[in-house]
C-alpha cells in the first residue's frame, strides 16, 4: 500500500502528542496545514493530555478552518499513551509523529515522506530533527550545541544528523511507520513514559523493517529554555534508558554501562576514599579528568559556534551543530556549554538510576 508514493499520493496521518503548547502548537499546524499535498490526502491528529493553557483553544479554532485537523484526548497524559491515541484512530497508510514544540521547514515535508516510502520500500522512515537556536538566547545556543556534540547525547544516535541518505537502523530517529509495522508488531509500551519511541523501533527492527534516513524530511526542534527544564528532560531520558534496559538487558546493555558504571565508580572510591589514600587519589583523578574534557570540549565547541551558527536561510545544520539567525553572540559561550554539560550528564544519571531501582518492569508482550 505505501508504494502507491511511486505514482500518486499515500494517505498520511500526522499525530501531534502534546501538552501545554499554546505558544507553538499554532505555527507548526499552519505549516502543517499549508503543505503541498492534497488536503484530503492526509489528516492532522492533535492528541492533548490535559493541556491548562490555550493549546485546546488554538487547536479547535483551527480545525474549524482545516477539517482535515481533529483535537483527540489523551487522559493517561503520557507521550507513550498519546502516541497510541492517535496511531490507533489513524486512517492513514502511514503514520508521522511530530512533536507541538517544532519548526516545520519544508511545506514539501509530507510529499517526500510519501516519495521516501515510495521509493524506498521501506516501512519505517527515520527523521533528522537537529536543534534550532534561531533568535534564541546565550543559553539556549548553549544547551542546544552541547546536546549536539558527541558529549552531549550518543554519538551513535542518527537523531541530530542531517548527513546521511540512506538504510539504517531505525532505533534512534525512526518517525514514520506504514500500517502494517503496528499491525505486526503493536503500538507503544505506554509505562516505558520516555524511550518508548526506542524501544518501539526496537521491536521494528526485531520485527525486520528495513529502515530509510533523509534529510528531506528533517524538522526543526527547539532546545529547552533554563537549566531546569533541561534536567527535567535528561533526568527523563534516564529514567526511560533504564526501563528499556530492564526490557532489552541485551540490546540497552551498552548505554546501561555508559550510565550505570561511572556513578558506581564514584560511590565506590568515595567510601574507600577516607581509609585508602589511593582510593582518594583515584576519585580526585576521576573527577579532575572529567573536568578537564568537559571544559575542553566547551571551549572547542564555543569557538565553533561563532564560527558555523548559520545566519537564517542558511544551509541545514549537521552533526554537533545548531542553527541560529542573525548575528552569533559575541559573548564566550564556554561557560555556559560547561554547565549544560554537567546538567545533561548528572540529570541522564540520577534518572537512569531512579528508574533503575523503581519496581516498575515492562514485560514483552504488553505492548498491543
Amino acid at each position: 500500500m505505501h508504494q502507491e508514493g511511486k505514482s500518486g499520493h499515500m494517505f498520511i496521518s500526522v499525530v501531534l502528542p502534546v501538552l501545554n503548547e499554546g505558544r507553538f502548537i499554532g505555527p507548526v499546524l499552519e505549516a502543517l496545514a499549508g503543505q503541498e499535498y492534497p488536503s484530503y490526502k492526509f489528516e492532522i491528529l492533535v492528541v492533548d493530555g490535559g493541556s491548562s493553557d490555550e493549546t485546546v483553544s488554538v487547536v479547535g479554532n483551527m480545525s474549524r478552518v482545516h477539517p482535515n485537523i481533529r483535537l483527540l484526548e489523551n487522559p493517561k497524559r503520557l507521550s507513550g499513551s498519546g502516541r497510541n491515541v492517535g496511531a490507533r484512530a489513524a486512517k492513514g497508510d502511514a503514520v508521522l509523529f511530530i512533536d507541538g514544540h517544532c519548526e516545520i521547514p519544508d511545506p514539501f515535508l509530507l510529499a517526500k515522506l510519501a516519495e521516501l516510502f515510495g521509493t524506498t520500500s521501506a516501512d519505517v522512515i527515520c527523521r533528522p530533527q537537529p536543534l534550532d537556536a534561531t533568535g534564541t538566547d546565550d543559553v539556549q545556543k548553549a544547551i542546544a550545541v552541547a546536546r549536539a556534540s558527541p558529549l552531549g547525547h550518543n554519538p551513535y544516535s542518527l537523531i541530530f544528523s542531517t548527513a546521511k541518505d540512506s538504510f539504517v537502523m531505525p532505533d534512534s530517529s525512526g518517525a514514520a511507520y506504514t500500517r502494517r509495522v503496528f499491525e505486526q508488531i503493536g503500538y507503544y509500551d505506554e509505562r516505558l513514559d520516555a524511550c518508548e519511541d526506542v524501544d518501539f523501533n526496537l521491536r521494528a527492527r526485531k520485527a525486520g523493517f528495513r529502515a530509510y534516513t533523509s534529510p528531506k524530511v528533517t524538522v526543526r526542534y527547539f532546545p529547552r529554555e533554563t537549566f531546569r527544564s533541561l534536567f527535567r528532560q535528561m533526568a527523563r531520558y534516564g529514567n526511560g534508558r533504564a526501563r528499556l534496559f530492564k526490557k532489552h538487558p541485551g540490546d540497552a546493555l551498552s548505554g546501561a554501562i555508559l550510565l550505570g558504571a561511572p556513578l558506581v565508580l564514584v560511590v565506590a572510591l568515595a567510601a574507600l576514599a577516607p581509609f585508602h589514600r589511593l582510593a582518594l587519589t583515584l576519585l580526585l583523578a576521576l573527577v579532575c579528568a572529567y573536568l578537564i574534557v568537559i571544559a575542553i570540549g566547551s571551549f572547542s565547541l564555543s569557538r565553533q559556534a561563532r564560527r558555523n551558527l548559520a545566519p537564517s536561510g542558511g544551509t541545514a545544520p549537521v552533526r554537533g551543530q545548531a542553527q541560529a539567525a542573525g548575528p552569533v553572540s559575541r559573548r564566550n559561550l564556554a561557560p555556559v556549554i560547561f554547565f549544560s554539560f554537567l546538567t545533561i550528564h548528572l540529570a541522564l544519571l540520577s534518572g537512569f538510576w531512579r528508574g533503575l531501582m523503581s519496581s516498575t518492569r515492562s514485560a514483552p508482550g504488553e505492548d498491543r
